[in-house]
Protein backbone atom coordinates (compact mmCIF):
# COMPACT_ATOMS: atom_id res chain seq x y z
CA UNK A 1 0.00 0.00 0.00
CA UNK A 2 2.81 2.40 0.89
CA UNK A 3 4.52 1.83 -2.45
CA UNK A 4 1.28 2.59 -4.34
CA UNK A 5 0.74 5.84 -2.43
CA UNK A 6 4.34 6.97 -2.86
CA UNK A 7 4.30 6.21 -6.59
CA UNK A 8 1.00 8.05 -7.02
CA UNK A 9 2.27 11.11 -5.15
CA UNK A 10 5.44 11.16 -7.25
CA UNK A 11 3.45 10.90 -10.49
CA UNK A 12 1.54 14.05 -9.58
CA UNK A 13 4.72 15.95 -8.71
CA UNK A 14 5.36 15.39 -5.00
CA UNK A 15 9.00 14.30 -4.77
CA UNK A 16 9.84 15.28 -1.19
CA UNK A 17 8.45 12.20 0.57
CA UNK A 18 9.67 10.68 3.83
CA UNK A 19 8.79 7.00 4.28
CA UNK A 20 8.73 4.99 7.49
CA UNK A 21 8.59 1.27 8.18
CA UNK A 22 6.09 1.55 11.04
CA UNK A 23 4.61 3.97 13.55
CA UNK A 24 7.70 3.96 15.75
CA UNK A 25 9.95 4.80 12.80
CA UNK A 26 7.46 7.43 11.58
CA UNK A 27 7.40 9.23 14.92
CA UNK A 28 11.19 9.21 15.12
CA UNK A 29 11.35 10.75 11.63
CA UNK A 30 8.82 13.42 12.62
CA UNK A 31 11.18 14.42 15.41
CA UNK A 32 14.34 14.47 13.27
CA UNK A 33 13.37 15.30 9.67
CA UNK A 34 12.75 18.96 8.83
CA UNK A 35 9.88 20.03 6.61
CA UNK A 36 7.34 17.27 7.22
CA UNK A 37 3.94 18.95 6.98
CA UNK A 38 1.44 16.17 6.21
CA UNK A 39 1.08 12.57 7.39
CA UNK A 40 -0.42 9.64 5.53
CA UNK A 41 -0.63 6.56 7.71
CA UNK A 42 -2.19 3.12 7.62
CA UNK A 43 -4.21 1.56 10.42
CA UNK A 44 -2.25 -1.69 10.22
CA UNK A 45 1.46 -1.27 10.98
CA UNK A 46 3.89 -3.36 13.02
CA UNK A 47 5.33 -2.16 16.34
CA UNK A 48 2.94 0.80 16.66
CA UNK A 49 -0.44 0.73 14.95
CA UNK A 50 -1.69 3.67 12.94
CA UNK A 51 -4.19 4.48 15.68
CA UNK A 52 -1.45 4.46 18.34
CA UNK A 53 0.71 6.60 16.04
CA UNK A 54 -2.06 9.18 15.53
CA UNK A 55 -2.70 9.33 19.27
CA UNK A 56 1.01 9.92 19.92
CA UNK A 57 1.20 12.63 17.24
CA UNK A 58 -1.84 14.39 18.70
CA UNK A 59 -0.47 14.35 22.26
CA UNK A 60 3.07 15.37 21.24
CA UNK A 61 4.62 18.33 19.48
CA UNK A 62 2.72 17.80 16.23
CA UNK A 63 -0.86 18.45 17.34
CA UNK A 64 -1.76 20.56 14.29
CA UNK A 65 -0.21 18.24 11.67
CA UNK A 66 -2.83 17.14 9.10
CA UNK A 67 -3.26 13.34 9.08
CA UNK A 68 -4.85 11.12 6.45
CA UNK A 69 -5.40 7.50 7.48
CA UNK A 70 -5.53 4.88 4.74
CA UNK A 71 -7.25 1.66 5.73
CA UNK A 72 -9.36 -1.16 4.43
CA UNK A 73 -11.31 -1.12 7.68
CA UNK A 74 -14.87 -0.04 7.03
CA UNK A 75 -16.51 -0.70 10.36
CA UNK A 76 -18.17 2.53 11.45
CA UNK A 77 -16.88 2.21 15.02
CA UNK A 78 -13.28 1.92 13.75
CA UNK A 79 -13.69 5.01 11.60
CA UNK A 80 -15.16 6.91 14.55
CA UNK A 81 -12.26 5.75 16.74
CA UNK A 82 -9.75 7.05 14.19
CA UNK A 83 -11.54 10.41 13.98
CA UNK A 84 -11.61 10.69 17.78
CA UNK A 85 -7.86 9.98 17.89
CA UNK A 86 -7.30 12.97 15.61
CA UNK A 87 -7.31 11.79 12.00
CA UNK A 88 -8.41 14.60 9.69
CA UNK A 89 -9.78 12.34 6.97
Amino acid sequence: MRRIIVNTLKRIGHEDIVEAEDGTDAYAKLETEAGINFIITDWHMPNMSGLEFVTKVRTGDFKAMPILMVTTRSIKEDINEAMKAGVNS
